[in-house]
């Protein structure tokens, strides 16, 4: 009489599950690189509290980031910022006194917070040399009181 041994199916199983989980390999994406010199522009309704809201927009701000696994810092400065009615001009980010980037980035997935006289939450999408999506920001900007605001912005390299 011939003895099955019923761990063979068992042990064909487990090995075909091994060399199926091998060869197919590791399905996370590569860590993006966000590192270098961006310029950067943004778009946005500001709530003025009693002053009501107006529309501001920015474009050709400077920013430079350094990054180490994913989260990355640097810092923002220049750009041209306008704002509707009631109508006045922004520097946010001068030479001698630039906003502070700090951020992390996972896949094309990006997050970060630019800190000036407003703190600026950023969500967005990392796509090649570019990346874009929305802000929402909270602070007090001289003469005006608090505020707060949302909006899109895009950067590019």
């Amino acid at each position: 009489m011939v003895k099955l041994d019923t761990n063979i199916g068992v042990r064909r199983l487990l090995l075909f599950i091994v060399v199926a989980s091998t060869a197919c390999g590791d399905s996370t994406e590569p860590q993006a690189d966000v590192s270098g010199s961006w310029t950067y522009s943004a778009t946005y309704a500001v709530d003025l509290g009693f002053l009501g809201t107006t529309n501001c927009s920015g474009s050709g701000v400077q920013a430079t980031v350094t990054q180490t696994g994913s989260t990355f810092s640097g810092s923002v400065q220049g750009g041209d910022w306008t704002c509707d009615v009631p109508s006045f001009d922004l520097v946010p980010f001068t030479s001698d006194n630039p906003g502070q980037v700090s951020g992390t980035v996972e896949g094309t997935s990006v997050s970060f917070e630019v800190q000036g006289f407003v703190l600026l939450m950023h969500e967005g999408t990392l796509s090649g040399n570019s990346m874009s999506g929305t802000l929402t920001g909270t602070g007090s900007i001289p003469g005006l009181g608090s505020v707060s605001l949302t909006g899109t912005w895009s950067a590019s390299r």
